[in-house]
């Protein structure tokens, strides 16, 4: 009798540590956060702080004006679905098309480089470059339209507003460039004065819409913190690469060939390509 009662009394205490054991998991308190991940909140809190802090400037988003943005600021705070609609909105598309124009203008660029040393056939550099470079330059029309119509659809007096025009000065230069490359598609062979005009005009559009958009953005006032700052800028410098590969097509048929081309090359076809596609990256911020 006293063993079948220790018995009884011992099967109790398992069940009862057994259930425990499976309400404890449930009670447990989340452990305290470590000292790593304490220090990166609080880098975060910083960079969040530095690149929302104000200045006495207006704030000239990527060329909208300063009204508009505080427009759509309220609306954001007052909505938080507004957040989601921006997907919706022509400046995403414009955007998205811009990022493939530059993906594409990329291995363009790179395949060009491998088909001059040798490591592509003709069929192949016809397809890895001149392809995507039309491309490349087509979707850089469609972006450039699309800010067009943007700024026409959400600027009051769009006509003296700088940034319509440094966004038709722009289509401009990308047209240009689209009908050039498409000569090359079509194994249309252009006059050396055809393609000096075309590459130079390009190059002359880019430098002066860039231009145009730091001056809109105030990029003379040293404001790392502002994103149409920082966006205006990497789109002037970009320019001024375009800008450099339209005087280089000058040197194409003179002895100095070898010496300004490939320069011009890098600079517009890579440099130059690669600061636009940060560009439109920071965009969607």
């Amino acid at each position: 009798m006293e063993l079948q009662q220790l018995h009884t009394a011992t099967t109790r205490n398992d069940s009862v540590s057994n259930s425990n054991s499976m309400i404890a998991p449930l009670i447990h308190t989340p452990p305290r956060p470590r000292q790593n991940d304490l220090q990166a909140r609080k880098l975060s809190a910083r960079i969040d702080a530095f690149f929302t802090q104000e200045d006495s400037y207006s704030n000239s988003q990527l060329g909208v004006p300063c009204e508009i943005v505080k427009d759509v600021t309220r609306r954001r705070q007052v909505s938080i679905v507004y957040r989601w609609t921006f997907n919706y909105t022509i400046s995403y598309w414009r955007i998205i098309a811009g990022i493939t124009a530059d993906m594409l203008l990329l291995i363009a660029a790179v395949s060009e480089i491998l088909a001059q040393h040798g490591r592509l056939t003709k069929i192949d550099a016809y397809v890895l470059s001149d392809i995507p470079f039309w491309l490349g330059l087509a979707f850089y029309c469609i972006s450039a339209y699309m800010s067009i119509y943007q700024i026409m659809h959400e600027v009051e007096h769009y006509r003296d507003n700088l940034a319509f025009r440094a966004a038709v000065i722009n289509a401009c230069g990308s047209t240009v460039s689209c009908w050039k490359l498409f000569c090359y598609v079509i194994h249309y062979d252009l006059a050396f004065s055809a393609y000096v005009a075309c590459s130079f005009f390009s190059g002359c559009c880019f430098l002066i819409g860039g231009v145009m958009l730091i001056h809109q953005n105030k990029g003379w006032v040293f404001r790392p913190y502002k994103l149409a700052w920082i966006v205006s800028w990497l789109g002037g410098i970009s320019g001024f690469c375009f800008f450099c590969f339209g005087v280089a097509s000058f040197f194409k048929q003179s002895h100095h060939e070898t010496v300004f081309l490939p320069v011009g090359q890098i600079l517009g076809n890579n440099v130059g390509t690669f600061l636009l596609l940060i560009a439109h990256w920071l965009g969607l911020a």
